[in-house]
């Protein structure tokens, strides 16, 4: 957000339209590099993503208690 206002600034639009796109001009993460090289365990960790139609379902049933 920083990034953006000084930006914004320094090419006199500050204005909340020139920093919204300025935003989303910059990616929002920054891939981080980790060295697993001292734990040879954790290259090889299949992750599985969660079904995410279980939060459906909560979210269904949340509604239907109210």
């Amino acid at each position: 957000m920083r990034r953006a206002i000084a930006e914004a600034l320094e090419r006199s639009t500050p204005r909340a339209y020139s920093v919204t796109f300025l935003l989303r001009r910059q990616p929002r993460f920054k891939p981080i590099a980790l060295d697993l090289s001292r734990h040879p365990e954790a290259q090889s960790v299949d992750v599985r993503p969660h079904d995410l139609e279980t939060y459906d379902e909560l979210a269904r049933n949340k509604k239907h208690e109210e």
